[in-house]
Order: C-alpha cells, then sequence, then structure tokens
C-alpha cells in the first residue's frame, strides 16, 4: 500500500524533462529513417567518402533539415528549391564536421 501512495506521489509531482531539440516535430519516425537510409545509401556509392563520414553527415543533414523545414513543407517544395536546401544543408554539415569533400564531388 505504501508503494501504491509513493508512486501515486511521485506522478502527481514529476514533470517530465522536456529537451529543446529546435526540431520542427512533424517528422515521423519511419520517415526519418527512411530519408537517413536514402541519403547514406546514396553516399556510400560514391568512392570519395568513406561509409563512416556517410554516416556523420547524414546523422547532421537529418538533424538539420528537421530543424530548418516541416515535413508537410519539405513535401511541397519543387525540386530546384529542394536541391538547393540539400546543398545549403551538406554544405553547413561538412563544415560542422570539418570534411572536406574533393573537388567537384558536390
Amino acid at each position: 500500500m505504501k508503494y501504491v501512495i509513493a508512486l501515486l506521489l511521485y506522478l502527481t509531482v514529476y514533470k517530465p524533462m522536456v529537451h529543446a531539440s529546435g526540431y520542427k516535430g512533424d517528422y515521423d519516425t519511419a520517415q526519418i529513417r527512411a530519408m537517413w537510409m536514402h541519403c547514406t545509401y546514396g553516399l556510400s556509392q560514391r568512392p570519395d567518402y568513406h561509409p563512416g563520414a556517410a554516416v556523420r553527415i547524414c546523422d547532421c543533414f537529418m538533424d538539420n533539415l528537421r530543424k530548418r523545414v516541416l515535413l508537410k513543407d519539405w513535401k511541397e517544395t519543387p525540386g530546384p528549391e529542394r536541391y538547393r536546401i540539400v546543398i545549403e544543408i551538406t554544405n553547413q554539415c561538412f563544415i560542422d564536421l570539418m570534411i572536406v569533400p574533393e573537388e567537384d564531388s558536390i
């Protein structure tokens, strides 16, 4: 009985910790995984990138894309604008991760 009271007291006082991630919040897990796998597969096909670098780049890319663009907006973004956003985010990730791509690799 005292454990039930302790649990009820804990649940009434406990406030979950909210992390300020900055993510827009409308990407579901399946969508994030699919986009990340597409990114890593694309980079793994390139001989100028080590697989470990591809994973780090795609982690960075997905984090930044989720902070910058809502999924519903991303789906409605025209191809040329998407390409521009992808290049901007990827270049920023190269800078953040201190990865120097070979000439003409992007």
